[in-house]
């Protein structure tokens, strides 16, 4: 399975082993319209890939051999993204920039299809996730494409700013961020009913005395823009807290998936000391015992009980998404072109990699966008996308 959509609490957690040694077999896999691909999805060693003409293909993940192409072209705004697709089901779904289109995943069959600017799909179990615009949370029927429930308003009444990633399931659950802009209209996490998108609750930016010293002003809090994480039976967002005139820090908080209330914090003494040019780049990656986060050019294993750094790993170039890890090993990219792995017990470097393919990776992103991974972590093998292919290095 995909990462997305296998691994719907975003622990950042994949199937299969790591990649403990640098690949040294490489396939390249290309749709007929060329261009940016989309970021791949993968299931049963068949992978599927969007690109910005709308087409969608499936093709054998070891020899590369293309098994079937479907164009969706003519549904395409010309300043659309590489068309998403996500799989689960014996489907495989395409957001083709104005169509969501559904597809038998063997042969390529379009089953159904639904207007509209319809972004991010995601697949659990019987039923499609899909945001439409930044006010809006749809189900889907993944067998009939027929609408189960939208979202309603937001708990003050105002609209909502939905960060535009892949939501977090888990526990009956549908949790959603919102995006972050210079007036601070938006901001918090948000939980849906699964069964019928029912907002059970709402928490947004917030003010509270500082926690190391009562007698000090109060912080502003609020939720950092990127997805957020069900790990440990809570559900993690990484926060940044606004101390006087002091530079903001940041932390990590668990809640209570039932009401939103925090139950756990990790923070630590060396989050402050970031550098100048350096910023959260991530959301929180779960490892047994420690959270990974990442800021800028380092990547960083803190113990989830005390706080404490284990490790340290710095890059020369910035760190460009959220890191996968499998089997032990963490991997990761910079916006040199290259991949990397690590080991998320010690932070020592197992392999680092120079692509040979042109790549745009940045970590910039707009108010409601998070930096994506531009590769997939599944059964031993990087799907990688560059500006003009997959990569799989296995």
């Amino acid at each position: 399975m995909d990462y997305d959509d296998s691994n719907l609490a975003r622990t950042g957690a994949c199937s299969g082993p790591g990649l403990t040694a640098e690949p040294s077999r490489l396939v390249r896999l290309r749709t007929p319209g060329g261009g940016a691909p989309s970021r791949p999805a993968v299931m049963n060693g068949v992978v599927y890939v969007g690109d910005a003409t709308g087409a969608v293909c499936a093709f054998d993940r070891d020899s590369g051999s293309r098994l079937w192409h479907r164009d969706h072209s003519a549904a395409v705004h010309p300043y659309a993204a590489p068309a998403a697709v996500a799989v689960g089901s014996g489907r495989v779904v395409v957001d083709a920039g104005g169509r969501i289109t559904a597809h038998d995943a063997h042969q390529g069959e379009l089953l159904w299809e639904i207007e509209g600017f319809h972004v991010r799909p995601t697949i659990a179990d019987d039923m499609l996730l899909v945001l439409e615009g930044l006010d809006s949370l749809h189900a889907v029927d993944l067998a009939s494409g027929a609408r189960r429930w939208s979202s309603g308003p937001r708990f003050d009444g105002a609209g909502y700013g939905f960060l535009q990633t892949r939501p977090t399931v888990a526990g009956g659950r549908v949790f959603v961020v919102e995006g972050f802009e210079g007036n601070h209209v938006h901001g918090g996490l948000h939980a849906f009913a699964a069964d019928t998108g029912r907002l059970l609750w709402g928490v947004e930016s917030d003010t509270t005395a500082c926690p190391d010293d009562p007698a000090c002003v109060e912080d502003d809090l609020m939720v950092a823009p990127f997805h957020p994480v069900y790990a440990y039976g809570l559900v993690w967002t990484l926060r940044s807290r606004d101390h006087a005139e002091e530079a903001a820090t940041f932390e990590f908080v668990g809640a209570d998936p039932a009401d939103g209330s925090p139950r756990h914090r990790v923070a630590d003494s060396s989050w402050p000391d970031l550098e100048a040019d350096e910023y959260p780049a991530g959301a929180p990656v779960f490892t047994p015992g420690a959270i990974i986060r990442t800021s800028s050019r380092r990547i960083e294993a803190v113990a989830l009980d005390t706080g404490i750094v284990r490790w340290t790993r710095s890059f020369a170039a910035e760190i460009v998404g959220t890191p996968l890890w499998a089997g032990g090993t963490l991997h990761t990219a910079t916006a040199d072109g290259a991949l990397h792995a690590v080991d998320a017990e010690t932070g020592s470097l197992s392999w680092s990699l120079t692509l040979d393919a042109a790549t745009s990776w940045t970590p910039d992103c707009g108010e409601y966008d998070e930096p994506e991974t531009p590769f997939v972590l599944s059964d031993g093998a990087l799907y990688v996308c560059t500006d003009n292919e997959v990569l799989v290095l296995r």
